[in-house]
């Protein structure tokens, strides 16, 4: 990052999602970055108050879901365009990791150790048709069987499901593949 008005234009364009990382690179120590509230970005000057400070001249910065705010500390600079916005959907998880939504018991134990939150996106991807994927209650995902009532019905193969804030249920729709492992429960924050 240097004294450039272009950076204020840097991210039209991309696309960010949670989990991605940013880099500032700068040789100045003035230009250490800082994360701000919309306010502070608006009026380019944190009050030596930011949110969090970034001064190693190599920033590593996880994104997290929805929009942060960064600008230079140096006031005059910020106002010349050394500040971002960037706006961040929810992380992507692919179902079942490489080895998709398949008849496979390890699918079952995959939600295990992750922290999904609302937005974010399971992907659930497979090429036999027989494995569609259903939406449903807690009683059918206990009776691996939908009794052809899902809460909603995935079969494109490549299907993207929005996480949605509580539990929520998945099998597949054919009962003996749910009971060998073919369905997941999320809990999601």
């Amino acid at each position: 990052m240097g004294l450039d008005p272009s950076v204020f234009h840097w991210p039209e364009g991309k696309s960010f999602k949670a989990g991605d990382v940013l880099i500032f690179n700068y040789s100045n120590p003035l230009f250490k970055v800082e994360q701000v509230t919309k306010t502070q970005f608006d009026n380019c000057y944190s009050d030596y108050n930011p949110i969090k400070t970034y001064d190693s001249g190599h920033d590593k910065v996880k994104v997290e879901k929805g929009t942060t705010y960064f600008i230079c500390a140096v006031p005059d600079y910020c106002g010349y365009g050394m500040r971002i916005v960037i706006n961040a959907q929810g992380a992507e998880y692919v179902v079942g990791g490489k080895i998709g939504w398949d008849l496979d018991p390890s699918v079952f134990h995959w939600p295990e150790g992750k922290s999904f939150k609302a937005g974010d996106v399971l992907i659930f991807n497979y090429s036999n048709p027989l494995f569609k994927v259903e939406q449903v209650n807690k009683t059918q995902f206990d009776n691996c069987y939908s009794d052809y009532n899902p809460i909603k019905t995935y079969d494109s193969g490549h299907d993207k499901v929005k996480v949605e804030k509580g539990t929520t249920y998945f099998i597949c729709a054919v009962p003996d593949y749910c009971g060998y492992g073919m369905r997941i429960v999320i809990n999601a924050t």
